[in-house]
């Protein structure tokens, strides 16, 4: 009997140990550890579908409820050969604008009577004529689709046998593709009749593996002109319009924008206390000396299919905060009123609370409009153990008052070899956006032009007028200046032979590197080290975070989250002890950084 409890007390303790540090089951599927999401976008064929103005309701017995009980237009006949996919993502968008999600900037008319019909609790309400005029319309243009399917190795996609049925409703054993969920990318045309604008909105929706909405993109432009300004001259039209200032970004202010403020910043995903730490971040990113940023790229944000990751009452507000990205949205908008357009790309898959799990990637926040947006997905070497996590580069073209500027944001590998391998991969991906094939201006080393750059004709009067889009790279690099990776994309080194121009913004800000050692002598011409690692015990002791940028001049620049939240706790009967006890919470184990640009040819 001993003999074979110890050897049942053996076997579990091995199939534990392969759970746990191997890979893990979700719903039958098997997911290995080191994880990465690939997959392409694409087009759902669809006919242009409208949502608004809905049209006026059949005989008071006909339900215009969707399934959950959500109120949304009666539906057309027409809708029965709509396909299921595109009738659920249709009645999301629907309790989207119903919510006034703030960062979306939804016609607030719409909002205002859906609300209304809600209110009334009545599946008849017919709008009057006056109600039916101040309806903007809403049209579903275009959907495409990106399956999520899992990798270990960023190329081979994982397969799991799955039970299903047959067409004779048997069970059968069948092997599939892992799916982690899908990702849909909405366009949907907006004329709004208040303002005399047609507006295109890009609406990035994920689904998850539980059927789970969330909003992972939400941008809009406009595309028209104002009717009222058609025959104006276009530079009439550009000094009419109320633009906020980077130093204030107040809506009562009218002075023209000169300059950009541009954050960076890791905030150490879901890790201690990201209740209170979601709020310290947006007051950290917005009190610094320059005012409210225009642009902030995000590392580590997560989205958890955790049912306990944020509270009920802002899911239920904000749709879906169990995405880092909305919950700080949510937290932005708090705090100044602002509603920020945004960007959110997973890069890996993290097992998280069996059977749950989480996607980390990057983000970027606007002010203005996102007209573009890409990643690219950086490469790993499987037999390099420092390099298990597939990581990206984030891309967002922001059309801004003074501009338009190209942002990037990635979160290096933790190898040294990937880094340098990675760190090119980036400059010629931003290449691609920046150089063409006729620039003969003597400018940094290049690689050939990337098959998605659009192909111009060389004549001189084209060089003369085209202006290059201003770049900026933010990123946990993981590495510090002497590292190779950041020697090479402060232009210090080559690789591959390739040199590269861009500049390191606090370096330049700083009149140089400095560095300090433990015992706190320091060398170089710097005023400060310019740490931003760790807050952790309150030692900060690299410098791995960086900004790096051409085509702008760099007006100012301010580390920020380091003035920490502090929480007294109840200590023992002396006045000292009480004191001593407290906890302090920074808004992550990073420090940010945020900068002011203006544009070279300004």
């Amino acid at each position: 009997g001993r003999c074979t409890i110890m050897t049942l007390s053996f076997f579990v303790l091995v199939v534990t140990c392969m759970l746990s540090t191997l890979h893990l089951t979700i719903k039958g599927e098997l997911i290995a550890k080191p994880t990465g999401l690939v997959g392409q976008f694409e087009p759902l064929n669809i006919s242009p579908i409208t949502l608004s103005p809905p049209p006026q309701s059949s005989p008071p017995s006909i339900s215009t409820n969707n399934d959950d009980g959500d109120p949304s237009p009666p539906r057309k006949e027409a809708d029965d050969d709509m396909p299921k996919e595109i009738k659920r993502l249709r009645k999301y968008v629907l309790r989207k604008m119903q919510t006034k999600m703030p960062q979306c900037q939804f016609p607030y008319t719409y909002i205002k009577q859906t609300q209304t019909t809600s209110s009334q609790n009545s599946d008849d309400h017919v709008m009057s004529e006056d109600e039916m005029r101040d309806l903007p319309s809403i049209i579903l243009m275009h959907v495409s689709r990106q399956i999520l399917k899992y990798t270990a190795n960023g190329q081979n996609i994982a397969t799991d046998i799955v039970t299903e049925k047959d067409k004779n409703g048997r069970s059968i054993h069948v092997r599939r593709d892992v799916i982690m969920g899908y990702n849909y990318l909405l366009t949907l045309q907006v004329t709004n009749k208040s303002e005399d604008i047609d507006w295109t909105y890009e609406l990035g929706i994920f689904k998850d593996k539980a059927g789970m909405y969330s909003v992972f993109k939400c941008a809009r432009h406009p595309s028209s002109p104002p009717t009222s300004s058609l025959g104006e001259d276009k530079d009439t039209q550009q000094s009419n319009e109320i633009i906020p200032t980077a130093q204030s970004n107040d809506n009562d202010d009218h002075t023209p924008l000169s300059s950009l403020n541009i954050v960076c910043y890791n905030i150490w995903n879901y890790n201690k206390g990201w209740d209170l730490r979601k709020t310290l971040l947006a007051q950290a990113t917005t009190s610094s000396r320059m005012g409210l940023p225009n642009i902030i790229g995000w590392q580590e944000v997560r989205y958890s299919d955790h049912p306990s990751r944020d509270r009920m009452e802002d899911r239920e507000r904000w749709g879906g905060s169990r995405s880092q990205a909305i919950a700080l949205l949510h937290e932005l908008h708090h705090a100044t009123g602002k509603n920020y357009q945004f960007i959110f790309q997973p890069a890996m898959m993290y097992p998280a609370h069996m059977p749950h799990y989480e996607l980390e990637g990057l983000a970027i926040f606007s002010l203005f409009p996102i007209v573009e947006s890409s990643h690219l997905a950086l490469s790993r070497d499987l037999h390099d153990t420092g390099d298990e996590h597939q990581r990206i580069c984030l891309r967002a073209r922001v059309q801004s008052p003074i501009g338009d500027i190209d942002i990037f944001v990635t979160h290096m590998s933790l190898s040294d070899r990937a880094q340098q391998r990675n760190i090119v991969e980036i400059y010629k991906y931003m290449n691609s956006f920046y150089h063409h094939d006729d620039d003969d201006d003597g400018g940094a080393d290049k690689p050939s032009p990337s098959a998605n750059e659009p192909a111009e004709p060389a004549t001189a009067s084209s060089r003369a007028s085209r202006r290059r889009v201003p770049q900026v790279l933010l990123g946990d690099m993981n590495g510090e200046p002497n590292a190779v990776a950041i020697q090479f994309i402060t232009g210090k080194v080559k690789l591959q032979d390739i040199k590269s121009d861009l500049q390191d913004a606090w370096e330049l800000h700083n009149h140089g590197e400095k560095v300090c050692d433990a015992s706190g002598q320091c060398s170089g011409n710097g005023v400060s080290p310019g740490y931003t690692f760790s807050t952790l015990n309150e030692k900060l002791t690299k410098r791995i975070d960086f900004m790096l940028f051409r085509g702008l001049s760099l007006q100012d620049l301010q580390l920020i989250g380091d003035v920490p939240h502090i929480e007294q706790r109840k200590g023992g009967d002396h006045e000292e002890e009480e004191e001593e006890q407290h906890d302090k919470t920074f808004p992550s184990d990073h420090l940010g950084m945020i900068a002011n640009f203006k544009f070279e040819n300004n």
